[in-house]
């Protein structure tokens, strides 16, 4: 009886594609894009209505009229770190974009996204190297909006909160980034599949 033989472990990858760094324009595009985006929107305005519902800060209005005040608080917040991130890139020659994972499996995916949270991409190559502006622009807007517009009971320690709270929300965004596209494509042909659309009459499995 022989002994199975235990085949070591190899990471697989996906086919590497070149990497072109970004030009000007393309950058100030992501910059706009970031503030300014449906998907932005949308998550500033649903975190006004978290903030609404919280009555936080308690200080402001209920109603309309307060929604408005924290969705105008929010979108300034979110506007002072875009407008941080990518003032910071440019001067230091970042590329702070998100960049999916060539590798396969999950852990090496999650990692990625986790430390793409402060990393950028740097040189011709894109080597990775510590990226300051994604440390420091999580952190500004919410200084920005304390120091600028919210109560004046408010101090630096509920500037600090906000910005961890920033820092988590940009690692959960990335791993979506890393994983949503690849989670709507299977569901996506799993239901063609069911529903049999895009087989050609008189295939296999055709009704």
């Amino acid at each position: 009886m022989g002994l199975a033989r235990t085949l070591p472990a190899r990471r697989v990858t996906r086919p590497e594609k070149p990497y072109r760094p970004p030009t000007e324009q393309e950058r100030f595009h992501r910059y706009v894009r970031w503030m300014f985006a449906p998907y932005s929107i949308t998550s500033v305005t649903f975190i006004s209505g978290l903030h609404q519902a919280e009555r936080n800060p308690p200080d402001w209005e209920e109603g309309w009229g307060g929604f408005g005040e924290r969705f105008a608080s929010n979108l300034g917040t979110e506007m002072a770190s875009a407008t941080t991130r990518y003032a910071l890139a440019e001067a230091l020659g970042e590329d702070t974009e998100y960049y999916r994972c060539q590798c396969q499996g999950f852990w090496p995916r999650f990692g990625n996204a986790l430390s793409s949270t402060f990393v950028a991409r740097r040189g011709a190559d894109a080597h990775k190297a510590f990226g300051l502006p994604e440390l420091v622009a999580p952190y500004a807007g919410p200084f920005t909006a304390v120091y600028g517009w919210y109560p004046s009971r408010y101090g630096w320690k509920d500037a600090l909160r906000m910005g961890n709270n920033g820092v988590l929300s940009e690692a959960g965004t990335n791993v979506a980034i890393e994983f949503l596209p690849s989670i709507l494509n299977r569901w996506g042909r799993r239901w063609k599949r069911r529903l049999h659309l895009g087989i050609p009459s008189g295939a296999a499995g055709a009704p």
